[in-house]
């Protein structure tokens, strides 16, 4: 909150999310005035637009069409990008109406984050593990991974996780399940004094947000196919990019 307090680093996360969803033109930001940028204030761009929950009552199809381009956008930020907004709430999500198309504009950003390489990485492994069909691991990764544990029973522990994640119809999974699967998630972690870490317990508060917005938008939407698809992306792209530097470091 302290660091919040000072609007520079506020005007610094929106010139970073600006460049980031340069070539995004259905998600933008408000732009910043340079001249009127100190620790005490900050100028922005006014930005047309209603509240996203004005939109929960429209046609299907175009809600649908909102609740995906949100959906893919946070996505972006945090495989992508690594760069994420960490208090999207529908009071900091506008929407506006451009030809045939709906616009978002994200407002706010003085709470962004991002993920350490490492953190980054389990944060991946830990998610792909999730969308495979190799569920045991996953528990595994989680006590790995974790900041402090005292697992007393690590075998039980990862029979639980996979119990869980097995209960599930991961590609058929909806915004409506999130919140009861992260709950039980929690609650085993807790039970078996594994600890999450602080930056994946703040993706998952604002999955828990984005799960009230995107089931009054799209109650079919698959949360976890979008997600899988990123996953499996960045992966492919790690791959390849190894691949091309050992090729270099053979012809160099």
């Amino acid at each position: 909150m302290i660091e919040q307090s000072d609007l520079r680093n506020e005007a610094v996360s929106l010139k970073k999310f600006a460049k980031n969803f340069e070539n995004e033109s259905l998600i933008q930001f408000p732009r910043i005035y340079e001249e009127f940028v100190s620790q005490d204030v900050l100028i922005e761009s006014f930005e047309q637009g209603e509240e996203i929950s004005r939109f929960f009552e429209i046609d299907s199809s175009l809600r649908k069409s909102i609740a995906l381009t949100g959906i893919k956008a946070f996505f972006k930020m945090l495989f992508e990008d690594n760069f994420f907004h960490s208090d999207l709430h529908p009071g900091n999500i506008l929407v506006r109406k451009q030809g045939n198309r709906y616009v978002i504009t994200l407002l706010d950003c003085g709470l962004a984050r991002s993920f350490s390489r490492n953190q980054l990485n389990n944060f991946q492994d830990v998610f792909l593990s999730i969308c495979s069909i190799k569920n045991e691991n996953v528990g595994k990764l989680l006590i790995e991974r974790s900041p402090y544990e005292d697992c007393k029973q690590p075998e039980i522990f990862c029979k639980e996780i996979k119990d869980l994640i097995s209960s599930v119809d991961l590609f058929r999974l909806k915004f409506t399940s999130v919140s009861k699967i992260i709950s039980d998630l929690v609650y085993i972690c807790k039970t078996h004094k594994v600890m999450l870490d602080g930056n994946f317990v703040s993706v998952i508060m604002a999955v828990l947000v984005l799960e009230g917005i995107g089931k009054s938008l799209d109650n079919e939407l698959s949360v976890l196919k979008i997600l899988t698809e990123y996953l499996y992306k960045q992966s492919k792209k790690k791959t390849k990019s190894f691949f091309i530097k050992k090729i270099k470091e053979v012809f160099e």
